[in-house]
């Protein structure tokens, strides 16, 4: 999920560009919750150990909030940093300010939970204490298997995408062709399955980065009827949900579905915004400010918490869905907690770099 990079490049409660892209931001703010909604729904309610009910199918569907990610980053990339392609000094700075969006709030909520792996026997797969594991997780490092943070396999995308990228911002030229070629392997890849680490490099997902970046091209160049090409991006991520939950369709079909219609979704909401034909609420642009951590602590939170109800009788006592509110607000203050108190002060340290760095390749 990453979700994983600021829609603008904040100041201290204002954002540098002119226009703050709020929609996106609220975007964030749903694919991050839908999200949350996804593994509650999978991971305690529908599991026979805690409630063998689902909360409801279509949540079921929920892991759509990632490809959504995964094309907001790509968008972001070429609308933030696509005029800066050939000026190899700018990769720097690039890198520094993606490392500092990723790494060190990752850092903070990975730290708090792998005591918890040394501490209670049996939790976990065995290789959560496993010292390679351990360094791999914390330096993103693509494996065969998951990160300990699992939701941060994610991350390991944004990665290798931000590392391709900043490849392109240095030899243009030489990258274009090598990413076109790499677009044709991950589409190769939609019709077999090989295995680690070709199928990593070559996952289907890195074309929603594409897609994103196409849809940064659009937007710029603007189009007709941003607002039905909005509606229909949002209606045919909504189907393919529908399609995936109760028509059976194939994960490939539905990775492309989701893609195709965010690609849409974002191209017409940002030409609307930009347009002044609609507004997004603060409190829900806030929730997108949050989403990053949100998506990191939200797991473990769902973990622990079930995990406390379940030792202290409380599904004896509470319905299941007051049990399922209580879960998600935990993930709410959880995620809440963490932005205010480091991440903010994160984006303010990334986004005075910027300041710097922009004065510098200005002109």
């Amino acid at each position: 999920m990453t979700a994983s990079i600021d829609v603008q490049e904040h100041g201290p409660g204002r954002p540098i560009a002119t226009t703050r892209l709020d929609t996106l931001q609220a975007g964030r703010a749903v694919a991050a919750f839908i999200v949350v909604l996804y593994h509650l729904n999978g991971s305690i309610f529908g599991k026979a150990k805690y409630f063998p009910d689902q909360i409801h199918p279509i949540f079921g569907a929920g892991h759509a909030g990632v490809e959504f990610f995964f094309v907001l980053s790509g968008f972001l990339m070429a609308w933030l940093y696509g005029h800066r392609l050939g000026r190899p000094e700018a990769v720097w700075p690039f890198l520094k300010k993606r490392f500092l969006r990723i790494y060190p709030v990752y850092w903070v909520v990975l730290t708090a939970l792998i005591p918890m792996y040394f501490l209670i026997p049996g939790v976990g797969e065995g290789y959560e204490t496993q010292p390679l594991s351990i360094l791999t997780s914390y330096l993103l490092i693509p494996t065969p298997q998951d990160p300990i943070l699992q939701v941060a396999w994610t991350l390991r995308f944004e990665i290798f995408f931000y590392l391709m990228f900043s490849a392109l911002m240095a030899w243009p030229r030489l990258m274009l062709p090598v990413f076109g070629l790499w677009a044709a392997g991950a589409a190769a890849h939609l019709f077999f399955r090989p295995g680690f680490p070709l199928y990593f490099f070559f996952n289907p997902l890195i074309l929603l980065f594409l897609f994103g970046a196409v849809a940064a091209g659009i937007s710029r160049r603007g189009f007709p009827r941003p607002g039905l090409v909005a509606a229909l991006g949002v209606l045919g991520f909504i189907g393919f949900m529908i399609g995936e939950v109760y028509f059976g369709f194939a994960r490939n079909l539905c990775v492309m579905g989701y893609g195709l219609s965010a690609t849409t979704a974002v191209a017409g909401l940002v030409r609307l915004e930009q347009a002044g034909r609609i507004t997004v609420p603060r409190w829900l642009s806030y929730q997108g400010d949050m989403s990053y951590a949100l998506y990191l602590v939200h797991f473990p939170v769902l973990s622990l918490g079930i995990k406390t109800v379940f030792a202290a009788n409380l599904d004896r006592v509470f319905p299941q869905a007051v049990i399922a509110f209580f879960l998600v607000a935990a993930c709410l203050l959880a995620a809440f907690a963490l932005h205010e108190l480091f991440e903010r002060r994160l984006l303010l340290r990334s986004w005075r770099a910027n300041v710097l760095t922009r004065r510098k390749f200005t002109g």
